[in-house]
């Protein structure tokens, strides 16, 4: 057997077969094949089956594999030690004005078209195992141009001027001191900040760098670094209007990810404009196939350009989305035609405190408070999350519930809904006090009942619908009512299986994510079937396939927004 053949056969043992990456909580299922603990145990929520075998699976047969754990991870740290550096790019400084600054730059953009942005270079990440981990990056400086006011020593404000600056995403899984050292070909200021940096306010979050590089084309830091929190690291050229090369190394007790943020990267989250109502769709109105992938990817991670697992989203005015990021226990927001996310709330591994979320599953926009409303359902708790710059924590609404879907109307009432007592209540926003307004008559398939309700929606009128996900149907209550009615079900003519995302049209029109068949379906008001709209070409990774689709929603332009769980992306539907 040769080595390739053998790495091969190790990547199939070591990696799980939902999310085809190594192993991090192994267990072993009664179908005796191993799978990653979070993935299967979302699969058998959603399927009841054996992704492989097709035979029925319950999660409380799943087995830890604590050796399969061991291997998996000395796998992954022999794989980064032996990426290879093959693609270093040095290019000429060009130097279009030498003023230098005599102190740090006070990085106060003015508004301006960033325009001025040079081509970057190609780069990866090195990592090589020498007792300590060191993660190093090549790249040319650089992105943005700032216009930057220099102070004198006695404060004073000198003239404003253009900079390159290059932004990078910092995350580690340790907590620890790191060293970092910065080496670059043009002179240059270091900047390291916490959770966000703001150009417009260069000195909130900042970190005091105690910066002992050797002359000004060097820096170099000791920094203690905590697990899963997100830092930014601002390099920006001392001189106006000169490129650069530089690389960053990173040495301490664990691997850091270096994730460069792009060009038109702010950590300023974009105010939500949100439509009173939604739109009205033409009821023969057809979506392209293909779709473009607007968030995440098919490899899953923890990175500025990767989601794990997500679930329910929103999408607002302007085509911004929020997703809720279930396996990295944050909100994300990505704006269209951006390369990166950024982290709106959470993002510091999973926990109960008020900066953490803990596998959260859904979320809305109050757009009243510019804030987001969020299901934290490992947390049994509904948080109301501010969207303005600087906001590190949220505020408890709702604590003790068993949150597995959410919504808020126009008079910014909150509905939750519960697989734990199958119902929805509705809540007056700031008040615990709920109101059943659906189900609350226990598990069952009555039209008063529910089996494992969850994704929400509620149209202008109070209307409420709701996913009956193991009744493989979907119910709708008026306000008020006594018990619902059928407005979607797994008929002879449509076969619908775990319903999930709801999206009701303002003339009436549903559509619902048929997870179980993987495509979005479109049900008239008062029809007695169904028709397929996206999707339904069997699981897989192309642009025309789903893969365990999730949460479901439209911008108002009329194209089609929906979470592919287990290929970690948002996909668009353009309306033709």
């Amino acid at each position: 057997m040769d080595s390739k053949t053998k790495t091969n056969e190790d990547l199939e043992t070591l990696t799980c077969p939902i999310t085809l990456q190594f192993f991090r909580d192994p267990v072993i299922a009664a179908d005796g094949h191993a799978y990653e603990r979070a993935a299967i145990v979302k699969w058998i929520e959603t399927h009841g089956t054996s992704p492989l075998t097709r035979e029925p699976l319950n999660v409380a047969d799943l087995q830890s594999d604590e050796y399969l754990k061991q291997l998996a991870s000395q796998r992954r740290t022999s794989t980064v030690s032996q990426i290879k550096q093959d693609n270093s790019t040095i290019i000429s400084v060009i130097s279009v004005n030498d003023t230098e600054h005599s102190h740090p730059a006070d990085l106060e953009v003015s508004n301006q078209n960033l325009t001025q942005v040079k081509k970057r270079t190609r780069c990866i990440y090195i990592g090589f195992l020498i007792g300590v981990f060191i993660i190093c990056l090549g790249f040319m400086a650089i992105g943005p141009v700032l216009s930057v006011a220099v102070k004198s020593q006695s404060g004073t404000a000198m003239t404003r001027t253009n900079h390159y600056y290059g932004a990078f995403l910092l995350n580690t899984s340790t907590d620890g001191s790191y060293n970092v050292s910065i080496q670059s070909s043009a002179a240059i200021f270091t900047y390291l900040y916490v959770i966000r940096f703001t150009p417009s306010d260069p000195w909130s979050n900042r970190i005091t760098l105690n910066d002992n590089g050797i002359d000004v084309f060097h820096s170099n830091f000791f920094v203690s670094l905590q697990s899963y929190m997100p830092y930014i690291l601002i390099v920006t050229t001392r001189n106006i209007l000169t490129e650069a090369i530089f690389s960053i190394n990173i040495v301490g007790s664990n691997y850091v990810y270096i994730v460069p943020i792009s060009n038109n990267y702010s950590t300023t989250p974009t105010s939500p404009s949100i439509t009173t109502s939604s739109p009205t769709i033409p009821t023969n109105a057809r979506w392209v196939q293909n779709a473009v992938t607007v968030a995440g990817g098919i490899f899953g991670g923890s990175g500025a350009n990767q989601l794990l697992w997500p679930d329910g989203l929103t999408v607002d005015d302007n085509q911004t989305i929020f997703v809720a990021d279930y396996g990295n226990h944050r909100i994300v927001q990505w704006n269209i035609g951006d390369s990166n996310g950024l982290i709106v709330a959470g993002g510091f591994g999973p926990g109960n405190q008020l900066n953490q979320l803990y596998h959260p599953i859904d979320v809305s926009i109050d757009k009243d408070t510019d804030s987001l409303i969020i299901c934290d359902y490992g947390n049994r708790r509904v948080l109301q999350w501010s969207l303005q710059s600087g906001t590190t924590q949220g505020e408890i609404l709702l604590d003790g519930i068993f949150c597995s879907g959410l919504a808020i109307d126009q008079q910014r009432n909150i509905y939750v809904s519960s697989t734990e007592t199958f119902e929805v209540t509705q809540y007056r926003m700031g008040s615990t006090n709920g109101t059943i307004v659906a189900g609350g008559y226990g598990a069952g398939f009555g039209l008063n009942q529910f089996s494992w309700p969850t994704y929400l929606f509620v149209d202008s009128n109070q209307n409420i619908y709701v996913s009956d996900k193991f009744n493989n149907r979907v119910m709708k209550w008026s306000k008020g009512a006594q018990e619902g009615i059928v407005v979607a079900s797994n008929s002879a003519m449509t076969k619908m299986s775990a319903p999930r995302g709801l999206f009701v049209d303002a003339s009436g029109t549903l559509y619902v994510v048929d997870a179980g068949n993987r495509r979005v379906l479109r049900w008239l008001d008062g029809a007695k079937q169904g028709t397929v709209v996206v999707g339904g070409h069997g699981v897989g990774f192309q642009q025309n396939q789903l893969n365990s689709p999730m949460g479901l929603d439209f911008d108002r332009h009329g194209n089609m927004y929906v979470v592919d769980s287990f290929s970690n992306r948002v996909q668009q539907f353009s309306i033709e």
